[in-house]
């Protein structure tokens, strides 16, 4: 009895399925599907193909292109590749003639008659599974292109409301591609050419080094090709000097060569002005004020340490001596602010020090200017390395004040030593600090809680550690109060100051 593909199509339909989705997860798969999103419209499809093969109907027939669009729509709501869609399609058809030449071979059918009709059948099915693939090619090749057309016209008008230029980098060839409000920034018109040789010639030349090595660190693969930087540029035809803000990503082939490096740019020249006029501002009103308050602290000073004061004075004197101390804290944080802003970062003059020498009397200043509180220095031995003692005593001082003003007594200033650093914690008791506020809390004026500081101590901190190759931590809970630790290495290549913003 003659077999034929319309009737096997049909009976063997299961078995057809099975085989196919065995094949397709035995092959490398971008995106994995669950059972019946694998399958999705293939089943229909091959009943389709079955009444196709018993009508008769052409091949341009419209009848197999209906599930063969849908699941092709489906794939690509499922983010398949093209190459992942037609290797299903692939395999279908290979399931398909494998089971049925298999069943041909079982009956052993050798009348040339029968072997006519069976070639023209394969014929047919083998043209109404092109027409499938046809199909289903073309549905998932017009829907990605609106889609990303579509994506396409909502970036272009996002980056026109935010003012923002695009560059797109091909590291293979060198060809850079920007748009005109990125050609703007480098101070050309929408028409000229833009090569990396412009874009170089456009930077300011005390960031040009700066903003070179942070591309090449994104195109070496650092911090996962992603990039961001701050630098002026230089308008290559009107002369103007702009802040911008560049932010990118680049990506990479599986030898981990870079293949594309995209991203914008942001103009920023208002906003870095205005952050430069209120430091210079804040340079000046700090430097102004530190003399005369010099004065003030080194008399309340000499006054505490004389031991002749009237009944009922020293407390007066230790309110001036902690008035005093507060305002030398905002002003020298003031000064570093600036320095650190201005001029490239906080500098440091190493030398050798005691660290515990220094815990002690940041601790005595302290008790002096708050006797009330409980305020001590846990240290065994000596901690000796080459560090900036007036850095040292400013970093530990910081963290004792803010101690006494958010926290709760004890504050303890302990000290531990190994082969490679000295750990400072400072601990106090009281409520935790909130976790929210926790990866924020060294960014410039940020305040843990209710206070009369700037809001500047703690980025100071970190800045001073920054410098000295090191790094400070925090830890907070209920149960162990508030400790933030300064690790201070004992062994370092030289003195370094902090970089500024914006720095690779």
């Amino acid at each position: 009895m003659p077999l034929h593909t319309r009737e096997f199509l049909r009976r063997r339909h299961d078995d057809i399925m099975r085989e196919w989705e065995h094949a397709v997860r035995s092959e490398s798969q971008v995106v994995e599907l669950e059972h019946a999103a694998l399958r999705d419209h293939l089943p229909q499809l091959l009943n389709e193909l079955a009444e196709w093969m018993e009508s008769g109907e052409p091949v341009t027939s419209t009848s197999l292109k209906l599930s063969s669009a849908q699941h092709a729509a489906n794939r690509l709501e499922h983010t398949f590749q093209l190459k992942q869609l037609v290797k299903e399609y692939r395999l279908l058809r290979e399931v398909i003639l494998r089971l049925l030449l298999l069943e041909e071979t079982e009956q052993a059918r050798n009348s040339m008659e029968g072997k006519a009709a069976r070639v023209a059948e394969l014929a047919r099915l083998n043209a109404g599974l092109d027409a499938a693939i046809s199909s289903g090619v073309e549905a998932f090749s017009s829907q990605r292109e609106g889609k990303l057309l579509a994506v396409q016209e909502r970036l272009e008008l996002a980056l026109h409301a935010a003012d923002v230029g695009a560059w797109d980098f091909d590291p293979p060839t060198g060809t850079l591609v920007c748009d005109a409000r990125c050609k703007a920034l480098f101070g050309l018109p929408a028409d000229a050419p833009v090569g990396t040789d412009a874009f170089i010639a456009g930077l300011h030349p005390d960031d040009k080094q700066r903003a070179e090595q942070a591309v090449k660190a994104a195109l070496r693969g650092e911090n996962g090709g992603d990039f961001r930087n701050e630098y002026r540029t230089v308008g290559i035809g009107d002369g103007i000097v702009r802040w911008v803000d560049t932010r990118g990503k680049a990506f990479f082939d599986s030898a981990g060569r870079a293949t594309r490096f995209i991203g914008t740019v942001l103009d920023i020249t208002e906003r870095k002005s205005a952050e430069t006029l209120r430091e210079q501002f804040l340079g000046i009103l700090g430097h102004d004020l530190r003399n005369p308050l010099h004065t003030i602290v080194t008399a309340a000073a000499f006054m505490w340490r004389s031991g002749k004061l009237p009944p009922g004075l020293d407390r007066a004197l230790a309110g001036i001596a902690r008035a005093a101390e507060r305002m030398t804290r905002m002003i020298r944080d003031l000064l570093d602010l600036t320095r650190g802003r201005i001029g490239g970062g906080i500098p440091i003059t190493p030398a050798s020090i005691d660290m515990a020498d220094v815990c002690r009397a940041v601790v005595e200043e302290m008790s002096m200017a708050y006797p009330e509180r409980s305020v001590s220095v846990q240290a065994h031995g000596q901690f000796e390395s080459d560090w900036d003692r007036d850095r040292a005593h400013q970093a530990v001082g910081n963290l004792v004040g803010n101690a006494i003003e958010h926290g709760s007594d004890p504050v303890v200033v302990s000290l531990t030593r190994s082969d490679d650093e000295v750990v400072v914690a400072v601990t106090n008791a009281g409520d935790p600090i909130p976790e929210d506020r926790l990866r924020i809390l060294f960014e410039p004026y940020h305040r843990v809680g209710e206070g009369h500081g700037l809001g500047l101590g703690l980025y100071i901190v970190s800045e001073i550690m920054r410098a000295h190759g090191g790094k400070v931590e925090v830890a907070s809970s209920r149960e162990n109060g508030t400790t933030f630790s300064l690790h201070w290495p004992r062994h370092r290549e030289g003195p370094r100051a902090s970089g500024g913003p914006g720095g690779p």
